[in-house]
């Protein structure tokens, strides 16, 4: 296959590639303005994203050896905006999945916290409970 026809071919197929990236993009931005995300959906929306990425990182660098001289510079900086648009997206995921476990980690501190006070108040020995019986006894 010429060179030409192998370029054009690859810049279609990575077009192909984006187009799909692109509505991944999209449906990450629909599951986060949904009042309660799904987190499975999210990660294998995530999951997919990272796939697509080095998919087009293979393509890009495969294009980038084809091109010509005058497009260099071009190229590589249009492959650079895309896949930062995915890495946004991917963060974006990361940063909720991060946040949406929080509070399970802070119900479980508080609900410990509320078990120590009620033995507390019903006069447990809880240094014993945790400590061991005192050597002083």
């Amino acid at each position: 296959m010429p060179v030409g026809e192998d370029l054009a071919r690859k810049k279609h197929v990575r077009g192909g590639h984006k187009a799909s990236a692109s509505k991944m993009v999209k449906r990450v931005n629909d599951l986060l303005a949904e009042e309660n995300p799904n987190k499975s959906s999210l990660t294998r929306v995530k999951l997919s994203l990272v796939e697509k990425l080095d998919v087009l990182k293979l393509l890009d660098a495969e294009i980038v050896d084809l091109v010509e001289e005058s497009e260099l510079v071009k190229e590589i900086e249009g492959s650079d905006d895309y896949r930062e648009g995915l890495y946004a997206a991917i963060v974006r995921i990361d940063d909720y999945l991060a946040r949406s476990t929080m509070p399970t980690d802070l119900l479980y501190q508080v609900l410990v916290l509320r078990r120590w006070m009620l033995l507390v108040q019903q006069g447990s020995n809880f240094p014993s409970l945790v400590f061991g019986p005192s050597m002083e006894s």
